[in-house]
């Protein structure tokens, strides 16, 4: 999973990893909105088949040509005041 939360401070975004639980979290909390924390993607293919829930609903599963691009539409996808997150799993998606 990948996770972008607009949060009001640092502590809240420390709060909210820790309340993740156990297992293993990369996190990464950004000063400014996650909108505008987007990442810069090279173009490699290595897909990544994933579903992705924003303000607008869960998306139909999409293939992405890589965990770079997928996680720079997610922060997109949260805006500057919202959250949004991801369920990715390696390779394209597939047809049904």
């Amino acid at each position: 999973m990948f996770f972008a939360y607009n949060v009001k401070t640092y502590q809240e975004g420390k709060d909210l990893l820790k309340n993740w639980g156990s297992g293993q979290v990369n996190e990464a909390i950004h000063q400014n909105p996650c909108n505008q924390n987007t990442n810069v993607c090279i173009q490699l293919w290595e897909p990544i088949c994933a579903i992705v829930q924003s303000e607008r609903g869960i998306d139909p599963p999409k293939t992405y040509s890589n965990l770079c691009m997928l996680k720079s539409e997610v922060k997109k996808l949260s805006g500057s005041t919202r959250k949004a997150k991801a369920g990715f799993e390696a390779g394209e998606c597939k047809a049904e």
